[in-house]
């Protein structure tokens, strides 16, 4: 069987894609069709004639044959497989794409996808999530990257009271310090280089505010040729309708926003920045008619944690999905003010870790939402400097930008070499040991206090929010042990027929003298204060990060 060799085929530009070629093992690659969420996984022969139609160019089917030594019939069917599943295109030939967003435009994504601690690393997102999160412990075993987090600027139009970037302004007359050495085209298109040699597929963009980059656009260009599946945060204030266009036509696997509360006012007095609930709304619902997957977050504090609901509510209005987190860190600088002023009630939080469908929730009676720590004990915390790797806008590598320990730095020794001499990255147990593998090496039982507590077995782990509180990775963290207290309350609560509206301000009392070891519930202040000095805490902080931002503390000098 021979074909016309004007026949040529192509992938489709909304297909992400990355081909494994291990030493001693056969090649496998992985699909991601970001408009429809399909997660796909090719091998053997199928994968080098994806690789050679999606990377090398050789698109037509006499030519693929040939260059795999099989039969043009062969070839044929898996090329209208691919054709079918809308994978590739025939150069020139009208395309008819149609999927299950276009089709309906209110579709939700769920978000049983992601951990109940709240969304902070590159996730999978695909109609197999099975086989994703089993391709992604393949790929480790093989010392591959998964994914990676650039934090893209440190820039940013609006001021949130809570934000966790070094440098950044928390109360009205503090001065933000909020420029670095951004990483430049020739550096940035070298980085993007790396990710992919190391096997990088899903990639997270963030900032500050994206947008605020002039080449931003020009980014995305770059991941898009180079088959990233790219997930983007934004605040969405600073694009116009053009643009937004132009973000949809990228096909990001995911656009996910934030708004603080369901409240316009609120939402603005927490960004400080006027008229940003609107200009956030709107980006969102516009992304959304554009057939692009989007989350709406909320970062959860004082102020608006009776507004979950009624937030949860609107996201629900609007067709978008909602993610909130309980999660409130301190700066990468060392910044206390999201601990001391923003943390809310302990009652609150109990009521949240009783409430069906809230990240917190604590589970029904007879089935607790725990973990086993013995189990936990001999195994890593998280994924952090594991399955994925993190890269400041002036190129410092950290295993997360929630736990930015200096490793690294793509301005001198590069991520592959980094990641290359680092356990998970391969290196011979001969070689000295790095940093990274340092880290890589920790498990549950090397934590200085985790799994002493009853609490413990409630807790979502961020070894990231114990360094910047303490300066110790390994150390317990304010907020982990506060939603981990509530959560275990709740539930003994739970078991006795409590509900959250049949909690009040009464029960308060009894509940702080049954549970008095839980401190950092009860009197957070205390513990973040007793913890460290803020000066010690942000001398070890600027050595461990190296963040320039760092250098203009006023605080250090």
């Amino acid at each position: 069987m021979q074909l016309e060799n004007s026949i040529f085929y192509e992938r489709q530009p909304w297909v992400a894609h990355r081909t494994f070629t291990p030493s001693g093992d056969d090649p496998r690659t992985v699909l991601s069709n970001d408009k429809d969420h399909e997660f796909l996984r090719l091998d053997g022969n199928a994968s080098l004639a994806w690789k050679l139609i999606a990377e090398d160019g050789v698109g037509n089917p006499n030519d693929v044959a040939q260059k795999l030594s099989v039969t043009v019939s062969e070839v044929q069917v898996l090329l209208d497989d691919l054709l079918n599943a809308n994978l590739i295109k025939i150069r020139g030939v009208e395309d008819k794409y149609t999927s299950e967003v276009d089709i309906n435009p209110n579709h939700v994504p769920s978000s049983e996808r992601y951990h109940a601690g709240g969304y902070t690393e590159p996730s999978p997102g695909g109609s197999n999530l099975e086989a994703e999160f089993e391709f992604q412990d393949w790929a480790l075993s093989h010392g591959f990257l998964w994914s990676a987090l650039w934090e893209i600027t440190f820039r940013c139009n609006e001021a949130c009271v809570h934000c966790f970037n070094p440098g950044a302004s928390h109360s009205e007359g503090q001065r933000a310090y909020r420029k670095t050495e951004e990483l430049e085209r020739d550096e940035w298109l070298k980085l993007l280089d790396e990710f992919k040699s190391l096997g990088v597929f899903r990639l997270l963009l963030t900032g500050g505010e994206v947008a605020l980059r002039k080449d931003f656009f020009e980014i995305l260009e770059a991941c898009n040729e180079r088959g990233f599946s790219v997930t983007v945060f934004t605040n969405g204030t600073l694009f116009d309708a053009d643009e937004i266009n132009r973000l949809a036509n990228f096909y990001p696997h995911r656009i996910e926003l934030s708004l603080y509360s369901p409240e316009p006012e609120v939402h603005d007095r927490i960004t400080r920045l006027k008229g940003s609930f609107e200009k956030t709304r709107n980006s969102a619902l516009q992304l959304k008619q554009l057939g692009v997957t989007v989350a709406i977050k909320m970062s959860v504090m004082a102020e608006t944690i009776n507004s979950v609901i009624a937030f949860r509510t609107l996201c629900d209005e609007w067709g978008i999905e909602p993610q909130v987190d309980y999660n409130m860190s301190p700066g990468v600088d060392g910044a206390r003010e999201p601990l001391l002023e923003l943390l809310p009630a302990p009652l609150e939080l109990i009521r949240a870790a009783m409430t069906p469908g809230m990240p917190l929730f604590a589970g029904v009676a007879g089935a607790p939402n725990k973990s086993d720590w013995v189990e936990r004990k001999a195994n890593p915390i998280c994924g952090a400097g594991r399955t994925t790797m993190s890269i400041s806008p002036e190129g410092h590598i950290y295993p997360c930008n929630s736990l930015p320990i200096h490793v690294g730095s793509t301005r001198t020794e590069g991520l592959t070499s980094v990641w290359k001499n680092s356990i998970s990255g391969g290196a011979l147990a001969t070689k000295p040991k790095s940093e990274l593998s340092q880290w890589q090496s920790i498990k549950g039982a090397d934590y200085r206090v985790c799994g002493s507590f009853d609490r413990c077995a409630w807790c979502h782990k961020c070894p990231g929010m114990a360094l910047l509180e303490s300066g110790d990775e390994l150390g317990p963290s304010t907020t982990n042990c506060r939603n981990s207290a509530a959560r275990m309350i709740a539930f003994d609560l739970i078991e006795k027929g409590r509900t959250p509206q049949s909690i009040s301000s009464l029960d308060l009392e009894p509940l702080q003298l049954k549970y008095a070891e839980n401190i950092p519930l009860w009197e957070p202040n205390f513990s973040v204060e007793s913890k460290i000095s803020l000066e010690s805490l942000k001398k070890s902080l600027k050595s461990r990060t190296k963040a320039t931002a760092l250098e203009k503390d006023p605080l250090l000098g």
